[in-house]
């Protein structure tokens, strides 16, 4: 990776989901939802992590900073340097429209937002075959 100045910045992306949010907060906060589309194998370790599997035996593991039932929930990567950076995936929904949409913030380097776009794209298509959207 070339990151020469190391700047890191917050990437705030925003997916319609054809779904309830009862359903899609299955999906996107526990181990067997998340195994579903977001990695090969989800384990949980405690009452605050949850080991992510690969199937290029990439295994990395976050802890559990926020979870609301329904809303959201809110990971930090344990091997990330800064603290302060979290990955949060987050249900709104419509008061008019009753449109679900999932807010998910993530932070990368400068020079990588267009491949953590991307990446996060091809994730919520999983997530959405998953679900039957």
């Amino acid at each position: 990776m070339s990151n020469e100045n190391n700047e890191r910045v917050k990437v705030e992306m925003e997916f319609f989901i054809k779904s309830s949010p009862a359903i899609l907060y299955n999906y996107i906060s526990n181990a067997s939802g998340l195994a579903e589309w977001f990695a090969d194998n989800v384990s949980v370790r405690g009452s605050k992590n949850m080991i992510f599997t690969w199937d290029d035996d990439e295994e990395r593991e976050a802890e559990i900073l926020k979870n609301v039932p329904k809303k959201g929930i809110r990971f930090r990567w344990m091997d990330e340097e800064d603290k302060n950076e979290f990955w949060e995936l987050e249900i709104r929904q419509d008061d008019l429209t009753n449109d679900v949409l999932l807010f998910i913030t993530d932070y990368c380097y400068a020079d990588e937002t267009d491949q953590v776009q991307e990446l996060w794209a091809s994730q919520i298509e999983d997530l959405k075959s998953s679900i039957g959207a």
